[in-house]
């Protein structure tokens, strides 16, 4: 019996979340408010998944801003007004309708300010943030796929003033409402990590008296732990190159374990959304498909096949979903029969004579 697999690679739209960082108006003194990245529906601090276009009320992020007399020349210029120096970016939660730190803060009367910021607030690893902008060094995905994190980041946004802000309606003039849906500062988060896909089908050739049952999925050996630095030339326009350093620590997950049979429709089959660090993929960064051939006779053989990702992707890049597409085709077991010639022997050899 022959194994046909077919798998496509497909490197999906990029993954982008908006937030918006707006001031809300207050009678003496604006408060300072964010319009929160548009992103999806995660659980509990940290926000679990993949974050699409709206960010979720439950979600916290990272801001940091400074200060400058008029428009900014550079950050490391300013004097900071939000966040730790080489440390954690100030945490801003979700209020009414906008995001705030805890404890308002307000705009000064005089001067400009320049926002960054990152999600969510509890990102793994060191975090800092300086004129090359956002670094996060050890950061670490879990061995678990239903506690990966959608790890963001947003360019900076500079010269923002009290005036910027429109006293009745909360937001930036001009603000796009279909994509920045709350209240405050406008922020765009950007997808620092990679999102993985798998869809497995059987193949429509196959009859339907033979079943095919994934019984595992798993994800061999891509690295886990790495360095992310925005690297950003410091200057009075946001330029940056952000990228990822330093990938160790391969690690396997398991992405589904529950016995299912295939159809000849493709479907992801998954615990929770696979979110990774951008990576080169090495030879040993496989998918590895247990499954088990019902034949129509009720006997059943196991399978365990490995597809090596490289072969398909080299890389995984930032913001950047990577569907692979599997189907499991079945070489039908034909025969071709012949039939030996009859040995001819002719008893006695000169016949018999009666």
């Amino acid at each position: 019996m022959k194994k046909l697999f077919f798998i496509a690679a497909i490197a999906g739209v990029a993954l982008v979340s908006c937030t918006k960082n707006e001031v809300a108006p207050i009678a003496q003194q604006d408060e300072i408010t964010f319009v929160t990245p548009v992103v999806g529906l995660q659980t509990k601090l940290p926000q679990y998944g993949e974050i699409p276009v709206d960010y979720n009320t439950n979600e916290s992020f990272g801001v940091y801003a400074v200060h400058t007399p008029d428009d900014l020349q550079t950050w490391g210029a300013g004097t900071l007004y939000m966040g730790v120096k080489d440390g954690a970016g100030l945490k801003c939660v979700y209020k009414t309708n906008y995001w705030a730190p805890e404890t308002p803060y307000y705009w000064p009367k005089e001067g400009k300010l320049s926002f960054a910021a990152y999600s969510p607030f509890e990102v793994s690893g060191t975090v800092k943030y300086d004129g090359a902008g956002l670094s996060v060094t050890g950061h670490t995905v879990a061995a678990d796929i239903t506690e990966h994190v959608d790890f963001l980041y947003a360019p900076r946004v500079l010269n923002y003033e009290e005036s910027t802000m429109d006293d009745a309606t909360k937001e930036e003039s001009g603000d796009n409402d279909e994509k920045y849906k709350y209240d405050g500062v406008n922020i765009l988060f950007e997808h620092a990590m990679s999102s993985i896909v798998f869809q497995l089908a059987r193949h429509s050739s196959i009859n339907a008296n033979t079943v095919i049952t994934l019984d595992k999925l798993t994800l061999l050996q891509p690295n886990s732990v790495a360095d992310f630095k925005e690297t950003v030339a410091d200057g009075a326009a946001y330029n940056a190159s952000p990228a990822w350093s330093n990938q160790s620590t391969p690690l396997d997950h398991t992405i589904y374990a529950t016995s299912t049979d295939l159809t000849t429709t493709l479907t992801e089959y998954s615990n929770g959304d696979i979110i990774l660090i951008p990576q080169v993929l090495s030879d040993n960064v496989k998918v590895v498909l247990d499954y088990t051939i019902t034949n129509p006779g009720g006997h059943k053989v196991a399978q365990k096949t490995a597809i090596q990702l490289n072969k398909y992707t080299p890389s995984w890049g930032m913001g950047t979903r990577y569907t692979y597409n599997i189907t499991i085709g079945l070489e039908e077991i034909i025969f071709d029969p012949a039939v030996t010639a009859w040995t001819n022997v002719t008893v006695p050899s000169d016949g018999i004579t009666l």
